[in-house]
């Protein structure tokens, strides 16, 4: 599976869905660094994307490939009312 890392000179993210946090048990463990935009979820780069990346692979025992979206300024960033 494959998965986008947005990151601007600041910090990163990783796009997951929210089907997919609910599927591995996630959903309750983000943090309120990462964000959310209608299904898609984007994981802090700090704990939350770690934390879904290593119970994924274990769960389909196989490793996830990341594909890097670097922008100078992510979209998402200071939208508090889109954080999770």
């Amino acid at each position: 599976m494959t998965y986008t890392f947005h990151h601007d000179p600041g910090h990163g993210w990783l796009e997951v869905t929210k089907a997919e946090l609910g599927e591995l048990g996630l959903t309750e463990k983000v943090s309120s660094f990462s964000y959310f935009d209608g299904d898609k979820v984007f994981l802090e780069e700090d704990y939350d994307a770690p934390l879904f990346i290593t119970v994924w692979e274990n769960a389909h025992g196989e490793t996830i490939s990341i594909n890097s979206a670097y922008t100078e300024r992510f979209y998402l960033r200071g939208n508090t009312w889109l954080h999770i």
